[in-house]
């Protein structure tokens, strides 16, 4: 089954496909978890605006093998909280293209 299946559409599909490469890079790459808590500390300052500031403080302080666990997960919350990502700009243009261009990722729904 792939990555693109079980969601209601195909956003939620292509966020949880770019956070994935995002889980994979977190033990070679422990900045982009440095990079996200410092943008969710600015979030913090102004929740209101905010809304998913606090889940996210929380996910950023679990071990790096439980964060990627989270941010792959297929679930409702995590599909939420991947909409109002800390990790925007952790991957490359390049990167992002070649995951936005997967046959699964182009279609007009997600499986």
């Amino acid at each position: 089954m792939s990555g693109a299946e079980r969601f209601h559409s195909l956003a939620e599909a292509r966020s949880w496909a770019l956070h994935a490469e995002v889980a994979a890079r977190l033990a070679a790459s422990p900045e982009l978890v440095l990079s996200a808590q410092q943008r969710v500390s600015g979030w913090l300052t102004r929740r209101a605006e905010h809304p998913y500031a606090a889940a996210w403080d929380d996910l950023l302080r679990l071990p790096l093998g439980q964060l990627g666990q989270a941010l792959t997960d297929k679930g409702e919350r995590m599909c939420a909280l991947r909409q109002a990502s800390p990790f925007a700009g952790a991957l490359d243009a390049a990167t992002r293209w070649s995951i936005l261009k997967r046959p699964e990722l182009r279609s007009r729904e997600a499986r």
